[in-house]
């Protein structure tokens, strides 16, 4: 017989993984009845969201985010409801924890304890309120500005040049000859990316791609058989993301953005997805391969970024599909608690889409034109800092100083320790923010970023308005993302570049596979024929 579960027994993060783990199934049934259920609620309800939408444009975003906070608190205090305590559970971690970055500790929530929800003490509302007003940036949540002739932003030297870049991973198996259960899986990975500028009313593109063999770099290029072996499944997966990762920021630093010296270099770089790596900070304890590829990922982030700081580049992520529920949690929230509408009516469910599928139907501007914008509206800008990516806010100061004390003494090379790295990844941040660039909630936007320095965060505005400025001369291109269990594929609006560099990222990783297959195969048969096997 099953063991009864105590429910007054679960700690903060127990109850979040029971709930996680409750709604943990088949990732594509899962998917589709999400897609589902999202066509559901905005077919029926987005006069409800067209009015929120005006409502946003006149609301404080910090005001906003405090009151959204000092709200859910007080109900968990209050409620002894099993699932009204997970729900607003989850909003807490959904906005303050994963998306602010406000540290647990400040929240006053136990992290371990034989209790049920426990507060170990009151929130400390002023720091709260400090780090708040640190974090969220804008005038109203949602806003229409006005961007500014390129000319007025750029200066008279034009044109523009802006880069792109994208990573691009092959998976295959290399079969032994006459062996049917033996085969030996391989990763191929490797960078593409594009220069894009006018030269007298013509567009112009010069596109890089690396390596272009795997004899070159491979410390990065390849994972192989040999690191299938020796790793966990685990370990395996997050050094191949961390491999993709590196072979990125390497493209970015070393061939974008010194191409054609100071004078040719660009002014603007996207690329796809976020600026942080994939992979969590505290991984680079690991002394196997993945924690290798970790820290070397955690380097070239901190390399790339500072260089494009030298550069005065304007470094942007573009990310699509994001999981974050930052904004759409608290808009959720706004339209009960502020607006009035009935939750079970609402949101009967009281599930919580992501940022993507909720700002699309928010956004959108019926007279927007791609190339001739200049108004568009925008949410407000969050800064996003690499701790909270690595979920060290989920543990109390004491505890991370002594896990990063732990770095100390794993070296990367020679006279480079883990910590040293993670010093200076940890100081890098970046101000994310949607805007609406299309005529109609068909189409998703991708959420940007860009990386924060000393010089780009004395106006914000200024530097949305450059970036508003540079997807106007880039224009937009449709990515679809085809998932299995839906007909349709998701598209996406995102900058013209990326999808050019993606397509010589993928078509070049291609040719690298087959390349790599085909050599592999041929030093095969020579060892063979040199072991004197008949057969070869």
């Amino acid at each position: 017989m099953a063991e009864k579960i105590n429910f007054e027994e679960l700690s903060f993060d127990d109850k979040l993984s029971r709930l996680e783990a409750e709604t943990r199934i088949d990732p594509i049934i899962s998917k589709t009845a999400d897609f589902l259920f999202q066509a559901s609620l905005f077919d029926s309800e987005r006069s409800v969201l067209q009015e929120a939408t005006q409502k946003l444009t006149r609301e404080d975003p910090r005001e906003l985010y405090l009151a959204f906070l000092k709200d859910c608190v007080e109900i968990l205090k209050k409620t002894a409801d099993k699932s009204q305590q997970f729900r607003f559970l989850k909003y807490i971690e959904s906005v303050a924890i994963a998306g602010l970055g406000i540290w647990q500790e400040d929240l006053g929530i136990a992290n371990a304890g034989q209790t049920t929800i426990r507060f170990t003490s009151e929130p400390d509302w002023p720091l709260i309120r400090d780090h708040i007003n640190k974090t969220v940036f804008g005038k109203t949540f949602f806003e229409k500005i006005t961007v500014p002739p390129d000319q007025q932003l750029w200066g008279p030297e034009f044109p523009l040049r802006m880069s792109s870049c994208d990573a691009s991973q092959h998976r295959f198996k290399l079969k032994v000859p006459f062996r049917k259960t033996i085969a030996s899986p391989v990763v191929v990975n490797n960078s593409g990316g594009t220069i894009k500028w006018k030269n007298k009313g013509q567009a112009q593109w010069q596109h890089v791609a690396v390596p272009r063999d795997t004899s070159e770099y491979e410390n990065w290029v390849i994972i192989g058989p040999e690191d299938y072996a020796e790793m966990e499944e685990g370990d395996y997966e997050w050094a191949t993301k961390s491999s993709m990762d590196v072979g990125q920021f390497f493209i970015e630093e070393t061939f974008i953005f010194k191409h054609g010296g100071l004078v040719n270099k660009p002014d603007v770089h996207f690329r796809d997805g976020r600026i942080f790596p994939q992979d969590k900070l505290m991984n680079c304890v690991l002394t196997n391969r993945h924690g290798s590829l970790t820290r070397e990922a955690m380097y070239r982030m901190a390399t790339t970024c500072r260089t494009a700081n030298e550069l005065k580049i304007l470094f942007a992520g573009v990310a699509k599909q994001v999981e974050l529920k930052v904004y759409s949690t608290l808009i959720n929230w706004y339209i009960i608690r502020h607006m009035g509408y009935d939750r079970k009516k609402w949101n009967p469910t009281g599930h919580i889409v992501s940022d993507s599928e909720i700002i699309r139907h928010m956004l959108y501007l019926p007279g927007f034109n791609a190339s001739q914008f200049n108004e568009v509206l925008i949410t407000c800008p969050i800064k996003r800092r690499f701790h909270t990516v690595s979920n060290l806010n989920r543990r109390t100061r004491k505890q991370v100083e002594n896990d990063l004390a732990r770095l100390d003494h794993v070296y990367h090379t020679r006279d480079l320790s883990a910590r040293e790295i993670v010093n200076q990844a940890l100081k890098i941040d970046v101000m994310m923010f949607f805007t609406g660039h299309s005529t109609t909630d068909e189409m998703y936007f991708p959420r940007y970023e860009f990386l924060v320095n000393e010089a780009n965060t004395k106006n914000i505005y200024h530097t949305i308005h450059r970036l508003l400025s540079a997807l106007r001369l880039a224009q937009f291109d449709v990515d679809e993302d085809h998932l299995r269990g839906l007909e349709e594929p998701i598209k996406t609006l995102v900058p013209a570049p990326i999808l050019v560099a993606h397509d010589i990222s993928k078509k070049m990783g291609e040719e690298l596979s087959a390349n790599f297959a085909q050599k592999t195969i041929q030093e095969f048969i020579k060892r063979m024929k040199e072991n004197g096997n008949p057969t070869f």
